[in-house]
C-alpha cells in the first residue's frame, strides 16, 4: 500500500507541475448551459472536452515560446505532444476509480502490469508470483522512462535556450 501511495503522490506532483503557470483568460462565449443537475455552467470548464483543454494549453505554450512560424510550431507541438502522451501513460492510473471520472480530472490510464500486481496482492498470491509481477512492472517503467528521456531530448533539440527554459518552467523538461 505504501508503494502505491508514494507512486500516486509522485504522479500527482507531476500533474501539478504540468499545470499552467498563468491563469487561463476568461472564456469569451456568453452562452449559458445547464448540466444534468440543473446547475448553470456559464463560463465553467468543469466538464470541458480534454481535446479542448489540451488545445488551450498548447496555445498558451505557443505564446510563451513566442513562436510565430506555423511550420516551426508544428514541429515543436508534435514533440511536446509526444512528451505529454508518454507522461500520461506512465502509470498514473489508480485503483478504485474509473477512467474518465468526469469533472476536470485527467483520464486515468490502466497499466496492465500494475493491474496484474494489484490483483496478485488482492488475491494473496505467492511471493514468487508477486516478485515476478513486480519485476515486470519495474521493467515496463524503465522502458517508459527511457522513451520519455528520448522524447525530452527530441524536444530539447528543436528549442532555443529561452524556449527550453519555458519548457522547464512548464514541467515539460527537467
Amino acid at each position: 500500500m505504501k508503494i502505491s501511495f508514494i507512486v500516486n503522490f509522485i504522479l500527482f506532483s507531476v500533474l501539478i507541475a504540468l499545470a499552467p503557470a498563468q491563469p487561463a483568460p476568461p472564456p469569451t462565449e456568453t452562452t449559458t448551459t445547464t448540466d444534468a443537475a440543473g446547475n448553470s455552467g456559464r463560463g465553467r470548464r468543469g466538464n470541458a472536452n480534454p481535446a479542448e483543454a489540451q488545445a488551450r494549453q498548447m496555445a498558451r505554450l505557443r505564446e510563451q515560446f513566442a513562436v510565430k512560424d506555423d511550420a516551426e510550431w508544428s514541429l515543436i507541438a508534435e514533440r511536446i505532444a509526444a512528451v505529454m502522451e508518454l507522461r500520461r501513460n506512465m502509470g498514473s492510473g489508480r485503483f478504485g476509480q474509473s477512467p474518465g471520472g468526469g469533472g476536470n480530472r485527467p483520464e486515468l490510464v490502466v497499466i496492465p502490469e500494475q493491474a496484474a500486481l494489484h490483483a496478485a496482492l488482492a488475491d494473496n498470491l505467492s511471493d514468487t508470483e508477486i516478485t515476478a509481477r513486480l519485476t515486470r512492472l519495474r521493467d515496463m517503467r524503465k522502458q517508459n522512462e527511457a522513451r520519455l528521456d528520448h522524447a525530452h531530448e527530441d524536444l530539447r533539440a528543436v528549442l532555443t535556450v529561452r524556449q527550453e527554459a519555458v519548457a522547464v518552467m512548464a514541467g515539460l523538461l527537467n
